[in-house]
């Protein structure tokens, strides 16, 4: 302010940037997939900050005004969780799995691995077991208090009798808060190369302090495209899926 005028100070309120404008909340983990007033959510930190200066001609002083600025917590979050999915589509058998993720405001890390454990088809009553392993890298291109949407890319190991056969995967993943606790997930992954693989979900989370959880419908395809014995050979595993995820 010149000197020689009088005046005061004033304050002005901003959020840090995001996709969507944040909203306030308590401290909690954001996953990627729930709300800020639960730990297995979204958090917003604030910091005020003190600004100012404001000299006249007869007093000289200081007035200081404050400004509050909200953004996202920053820092590693690391979720861990297991996953049960009842085959349908005529197969009779189950899938379990589980893994870890590690992601930071934009970069992360995912760890899976599955079982699916399918009764055969030949009549003889014995169970046929394939491996899944999985390690994706993912960037989150959009993030803000509505919830997350990640592009991953990385390797899939499909284990079965006579196969172990290792290809790139890419894919999307994401979730959406709705309201209070309840947000909404799904992902979707291929491997194109050198065998055929599309594996798709779609479901609700429902967040419980550090614990979430999910519930919903998934479905694996993969298709060996012939390694085995030179004729393809193609699988689709689907049904309803429930899980539970841990925030530390």
């Amino acid at each position: 302010m010149p000197v020689g005028s009088s005046g005061g100070s004033s304050s002005s309120r901003g959020w840090g940037w995001s996709f969507f404008a944040p909203r306030p909340g308590r401290h909690g983990y954001y996953s990627g997939a729930y709300v800020p007033s639960y730990g297995y959510g979204y958090c917003l930190r604030t910091t005020t900050v003190t600004t100012g200066a404001v000299a006249t001609e007869v007093v000289t002083g200081e007035a200081q005004a404050e400004e509050t600025v909200a953004a996202e917590e920053s820092g590693v979050r690391v979720t861990a969780g297991v996953e049960g999915l009842y085959l349908t589509a005529g197969q009779r058998g189950f899938l379990f799995g589980g893994g870890a993720t590690v992601e930071g405001e934009r970069f992360g890390l995912t760890l899976l691995g599955q079982d699916i454990a399918v009764q055969a088809d030949d009549g003889s009553g014995a169970v046929d077991h394939i491996g899944v392993l999985t390690a994706r890298l993912s960037f989150a291109f959009l993030t803000g208090k509505h919830g997350r949407l990640r592009f991953e890319a990385g390797v899939d190991t499909v284990i079965a009798p006579n196969l172990i056969a290792l290809g790139p995967v890419l894919g999307l993943s994401g979730s959406l808060w709705i309201a209070g606790p309840l947000a909404l997930e799904g992902s979707v992954f291929a491997v194109p190369y050198p065998y055929w693989e599309l594996d798709w979900r779609a479901g609700a989370v429902l967040g419980l302090g550090p614990v979430g959880i999910r519930a919903g419908w998934r479905a694996q395809m993969l298709d060996d495209r012939g390694l085995v014995d030179g004729v393809a050979h193609r699988d689709t595993f689907m049904g309803p899926y429930v899980g539970l995820s841990v925030v530390f």
